[in-house]
């Protein structure tokens, strides 16, 4: 007979419903600790995988979630190239939307980061992201120390980690959330009465109160004081965003027009309004306002498009070419941008031709042609090796016919029919129309 150890005494001399009772409270106990819950959560992430793998047989929906996983893998490895090119200060706010198209490694449509980590990295670099550990380590020892509140922190750390995958901090909302639960736990008394003391001691205890009110002094003059420095700003970014909302309801072109230079003038480095003024205006005004918004945003994608699109309304092909290769050098994989360029060159070439301009045309189209071929070779080394839909697929085929137009003006015939004979074999009927009828001009 085995010899009877503690655990078997525990087990076998009592009766069988305190005996069950017993294992179950140090099955509790285990569990309720540090290592105990980090196993229960270990157990659980493998049985949420398993049953999102399998999906009852069909498959769907891992792999929409592992899409979306490798979408955000994609996400955060251009985030951290981001990062590397401004390390110690960051880009300053909203980096990832104003630069996402620079720094792209593949077709994506990822207008946030996913992380609210990684977005502070990129936006304000080490030092601002050491800062925000700090803050955050910093509550969470205080709140470990404090007696009774140790355990309030599970709250606050399922924000702080959700954060991490997805752009809660996107939100000012999370904010107050988070900052509140842990000011509200902060500012709780102890879970246990102080031990009482004499009267004697209180007066020597009256100087580290005073200085301890010094401390909290400082802080809240500093933030009074920032507060109040911007108040101005904040009333004129106000102002603008009002001017804004009301011209998007104005009647009539005039009435919107002036709506929209009154929040410019509040905000004058906000370039929404500028865009939507631009529209309104002839090219030569056009381009002129959209050359002032380059100084606040000189590499936004979106005011180079609209400024290079001004540019060849104007007629002025050089200029229209510079601004329009930056846009698409910031915003590569933007196919429908790419696309409209070619067309937009293609247009500006007959133009010009038919104002008797043939010089003007060929340079046109020159510039049309050069945009196609940077166009083709992105797609090139981006599927090398791959199945690459420049060919087989009708995503190109506008490209393939505005570039041969480019290319029969530019006198460059052979490419011309070349590009044409590809829009027949991928194209759809109206497409294949076009390309025959130009292809019979060649003849």
């Amino acid at each position: 007979m085995p010899p009877r150890t503690p655990w078997r005494r525990c087990c076998c001399d009592r009766p069988r419903g305190e005996r069950s009772s017993g294992i179950g409270a140090g099955l509790r106990r285990q569990l309720t600790t540090f290592w105990g819950g980090a196993a229960v959560f270990a157990v659980c992430a493998a049985i949420a995988y398993l049953l999102l793998a399998s999906d009852g047989g069909s498959g769907g929906r891992a792999g929409g979630n592992l899409e979306t996983a490798g979408a955000r893998a994609l996400y955060y490895k251009d985030a951290l190239r981001m990062f590397a090119d401004r390390p110690l200060f960051g880009a300053g706010g909203e980096t990832w939307r104003m630069q996402v198209g620079l720094y792209q490694s593949a077709p994506y449509i990822g207008n946030e980061v996913h992380s609210g980590y990684l977005e502070a990295l990129i936006d304000t670099g080490a030092l601002g992201f050491a800062a925000l550990l700090a803050m955050l380590a910093g509550f969470a020892v205080i709140l470990w120390r404090r007696q009774g509140t140790g355990r309030v922190w599970g709250p606050a750390a399922v924000l702080a980690l959700h954060a991490g995958v997805d752009f809660d901090w996107s939100y000012a909302y999370i904010w107050l959330l988070l900052l509140f639960w842990l000011a509200l736990h902060l500012s709780l008394p102890a879970r246990e009465p102080a031990p009482a003391r004499s009267l004697a001691p209180m007066r020597a205890a009256d100087a580290p109160r005073a200085a301890r009110n010094v401390g909290l002094t400082v802080p809240a003059l500093v933030l009074l004081a920032t507060a109040i420095a911007a108040a101005a700003p904040a009333v004129r970014y106000k102002s603008a965003a009002g001017a804004y909302e009301a011209a998007q309801t104005a009647r009539g072109e005039a009435a919107k027009l002036a709506l929209l230079r009154e929040a410019q003038r509040a905000n004058p480095p906000w370039n929404r309004p500028r865009l939507e003024a631009a529209a309104l205006l002839p090219a030569a005004e056009r381009a002129d306002l959209l050359s002032t918004g380059l100084r606040y945003e000189p590499d936004s994608p979106t005011v180079h498009y609209a400024l290079g699109l001004a540019y060849a309304d104007a007629g002025e092909v050089a200029k229209a070419e510079t601004h329009l290769k930056e846009a698409l050098r910031l915003a590569r994989f933007d196919r429908d941008s790419q696309n409209a360029v070619i067309a937009r060159f293609a247009k500006l070439a007959q133009q010009l031709m038919d104002e008797g301009d043939d010089e003007g045309a060929r340079q046109a189209g020159l510039a049309g042609i050069g945009f196609f071929e940077r166009y083709k070779a992105l797609y090139a080394r981006q599927y090398a090796g791959k199945t690459n839909p420049w060919s087989g697929t009708g995503l190109f085929v506008s490209a393939k016919v505005n570039a041969a137009r480019c290319a029969i003006l530019a006198d460059r015939p052979e490419e011309a029919a070349s590009w044409l004979r590809e829009a027949l074999r991928d194209g759809d009927a109206d497409w294949r129309s076009e390309a025959q009828a130009l292809l019979d001009s060649l003849a």
